[in-house]
């Protein structure tokens, strides 16, 4: 996925073991399997929220926007 936006590979690589750790960490918080964890997050990542909220009850669209308008 991090390809097809434009990251060269090594970024691309370094961004996809980052978002893995990441399913990890989640997971391990709330007793899900690190595969259904980063399932959830690549559903985010195409502004499909409703399946994360249950890891992250306060995630939703309005929220991201405000979150990349703020970092830019």
């Amino acid at each position: 996925m991090f390809t097809q936006i434009g990251f060269g590979a090594e970024e691309a690589a370094r961004l996809s073991q980052s978002t893995v750790q990441m399913a990890a960490d989640l997971g391990s918080f709330n007793n899900v399997p690190t595969a259904d964890v980063a399932d959830r997050i690549s559903a985010a990542f195409r502004g499909e929220y409703d399946s994360l909220q249950s890891l992250i009850p306060n995630i939703n669209a309005a929220r991201v926007e405000q979150e990349a308008m703020a970092a830019t």
